[in-house]
This record gives C-alpha cells, sequence and structure tokens, in this order.
C-alpha cells in the first residue's frame, strides 16, 4: 500500500509541475498575442501593459519602413509609452488591421521565456493609388521576464518574410493620422 500511495504522489506531483510549465506558456501566448489583439481594437494602455515596464527593445529592421525600433541595427529600447506613441502614428489610419500569430514556438527558463510564432498582419485601407490592403508576413521572436505582473516583454523582432499587395499602405495610413491630428 506504501508503493502505491508513494507511486500516486510521484504521478501528482510530475503532473503538477507539467501543468505548472504549460500554465507559464498559455500566459507567454497570452501576453505576446495581446499586442496584436489589443492594438488592432486601438486599446493603447492594453498594449502597453504587455511590455516591461522599464523598456522593451523593439527590432524592426527587417521593415525599413516601420514606425518603431528601426533606427540601429538589433533595434532600440524604448518605454511602453513609446512603442505605443510610435505605433499611433500609422495603426490608427487603416480602415481595419488583424494581427494573427500562430504556431507559437515557447521556451521558458526559470523567469525568463522566449517566443516564436507565425505573424500575419493584415491592414486595409480603401485608396486609389493601388490595393486597398497590405499584408505583413514573417514571423516574431519575443524575450519576456516574469514580473510581479506576469509576463512582461523585453524584446520584440519582426522578421518580414513576404509581403503582399500594396507597399504604400503604412505610408497612406501615417498620412490619414496626419491629417486627422491637424
Amino acid at each position: 500500500m506504501k508503493k502505491v500511495i508513494s507511486s500516486l504522489l510521484m504521478m501528482f506531483a510530475m503532473t503538477s509541475c507539467l501543468m505548472s510549465r504549460n500554465d507559464e506558456k498559455v500566459e507567454i501566448i497570452q501576453t505576446i498575442n495581446s499586442i496584436g489583439f489589443y492594438a488592432d481594437m486601438g486599446d493603447w494602455d492594453k498594449v502597453a501593459e504587455q511590455f516591461h515596464r522599464d523598456g522593451v527593445v523593439i527590432d524592426y529592421t527587417s521593415y525599413k519602413n516601420a514606425s518603431a525600433g528601426t533606427k540601429e541595427a538589433g533595434g532600440t529600447l524604448l518605454t511602453p509609452e513609446q512603442v505605443v506613441a510610435a505605433w499611433q502614428t500609422v495603426l490608427p489610419g487603416y480602415e481595419h488591421t488583424r494581427h494573427v500569430q500562430s504556431n507559437h514556438m515557447v521556451e521558458v527558463d526559470g523567469k525568463k521565456a522566449t517566443a516564436v510564432s507565425s505573424i500575419h498582419a493584415t491592414h486595409v485601407l480603401p485608396n486609389e493609388q493601388g490595393e486597398d490592403y497590405w499584408i505583413f508576413l514573417g514571423d516574431y521572436y519575443h524575450e519576456l521576464v516574469k514580473t510581479k505582473d506576469g509576463w512582461k516583454v523585453t524584446l520584440k523582432r519582426a522578421n518580414m518574410r513576404s509581403q503582399l499587395g500594396n507597399p504604400d499602405l503604412p505610408a497612406m495610413a501615417t498620412e490619414v493620422v496626419k491629417s486627422r491630428n491637424k
């Protein structure tokens, strides 16, 4: 009987450890997915909450026309508020955006984690100068740390693999935002 109880306790401990690790991965995926979801919804406070309060490195150097983090190789350290301010210069200019991430690969090492995911980001803006859509296809690489407030992003790298539609749409969306702010 002691062997049965001992075996059951060991199985419970192992299952609990695996569940805890999977829970961590779910929280990490939720954090990185929340960035695009809340950006699409225009909930900028929620976007900022996903980043570490001490700053986040944004590296969009694979896409030279990005509005944030492309000034130097390896990205730029920005506050969450600076990231949001940069994205607000272009994203609200679209009629619609949808950032869909999939194929998440997450590695957890204590209070640090890395995550890679595929990104399919659709941007829509009716215009008379070409296609009404621009689609960014590639992958995101994130580094995160666990804080008392949950997992927070410290690095976000976008790797553009290809694009579809009108590559001038981001510049057009930026002009829309500028015209609204006059």
